[in-house]
């Protein structure tokens, strides 16, 4: 009798059977199946996610009805603060398959909330998803399409007329190229929350060439040039906060121009510079 309560208290149920994909990134791969492997066995989960940004992820799946929701909080003055999903759907296979759809609202330390639709489906190590602002008046679906290795999720999106690739690796930093609409970018996001990104953007004549760094509270800096038919005619250095505020500087030839940016409680936004001009951001 002793014996068999010893080895029942040792044995911990696994979710994952017979593993479809080789790789098996069902404890890594940050979405609802990794969630409930990492769980009793009974569907329901309480974990800590890869990286530093999101601290706790707390939910439950139903197999008998398909049915799951859970809440991902975040840590102490990061940008974000919840992603809280109430009416998912689907199935989450015992071989590591995967086929949900679900509505997630995220809300950032403003107290704005985004809700954004997800249709997920996994079979082997390939994985499709899509994602629509279901706040949308005319709802437009971006589908993504990844595979899985032991140590990634390579992944490509299907967007007309832009080239939109990404690396989610399996520490939980990731990596976004996009090239398409006028607009070159390079996103880094570390594992302990923070951002980097390289732009190329081209409005009319202009060009804005740089880079921009984001904090762990989402305060932004900003390092760029702005080039008229390829020459050089400022560079500016600014710091904003989360909500948009902040300052710039220009120096534009023999002109150096200071400009500060004000953000309302209503979320306008606001600049004056010391060259007299001012307006609506």
């Amino acid at each position: 009798m002793v014996f068999f309560l010893v080895a029942c208290t040792t044995l911990k149920p696994t979710w994952i059977e017979a593993p479809s994909c080789d790789a098996e990134p069902y404890a890594w791969s940050d979405d609802l199946l990794s969630w409930i492997s990492q769980g009793e066995g009974s569907g329901a989960f309480s974990i800590d996610p890869p990286g530093d940004a999101a601290t706790l992820v707390e939910g439950n799946y139903s197999p008998y009805s398909g049915s799951f929701s859970w809440e991902r909080t975040y840590g102490s003055e990061y940008f974000l603060t919840q992603d809280v999903v109430e009416d998912g759907f689907g199935t989450a296979w015992h071989n590591g398959d995967l086929d949900i759809e679900y509505v997630a609202t995220t809300t950032d330390r403003l107290d704005e909330r985004t809700s954004l639709g997800h249709r997920v489906t996994r079979e082997g190590c390939e994985q499709q998803w899509w994602v629509w602002d279901v706040a949308a008046d005319t709802l437009e679906y971006t589908r993504f399409s990844g595979t899985f290795s032991s140590t990634s999720l390579l992944w490509t999106a299907d967007v007309a007329d832009v080239e939109w690739t990404g690396t989610q690796a399996k520490e939980g930093s990731s990596i976004e190229d996009y090239v398409g609409a006028g607009l070159e970018q390079h996103t880094q996001r570390r594992v302990d929350g923070t951002a980097e990104r390289t732009f190329v953007q081209v409005v009319d004549e202009y060009t804005y060439d740089g880079s921009e760094s984001r904090d762990w509270n989402g305060d932004r800096t900003q390092e760029y040039e702005i080039l008229e038919n390829g020459k050089q005619v400022c560079s500016v250095e600014a710091e904003f906060d989360y909500s948009g505020a902040g300052a710039a500087r220009y120096d534009c030839g023999s002109a150096d121009v200071d400009c500060e940016y004000v953000v309302d409680d209503n979320g306008s936004c606001t600049y004056s510079c010391t060259d007299g001009q001012d307006g609506d951001c």
